[in-house]
């Protein structure tokens, strides 16, 4: 097995024994909603200012990949 399929076989085991927990472990106690807001919470303070601070819409028809989480 090469690196690239153990890594992804390691993140679905992940995923399917706790998804939330592995995005976002300094929580223990998520459920889908909570977990969502956050990560619009997360956008607001973080990614917001520097897109707008980049002259980029923060809405429409861009996007930018930061990695997993909500």
């Amino acid at each position: 097995m090469n690196l690239t399929e153990s890594m992804r076989r390691d993140w679905n085991d992940r995923a399917r024994k706790n998804a939330f927990h592995y995005i976002a472990s300094w929580r223990q106690d998520w459920d889908l909603e909570s977990f969502l807001a956050s990560g619009e919470e997360d956008f607001g303070k973080l990614v917001e200012p520097i897109l707008s601070r980049c002259g980029i819409p923060s809405s429409g028809e861009t996007m930018i990949e930061l990695g997993c989480g909500a």
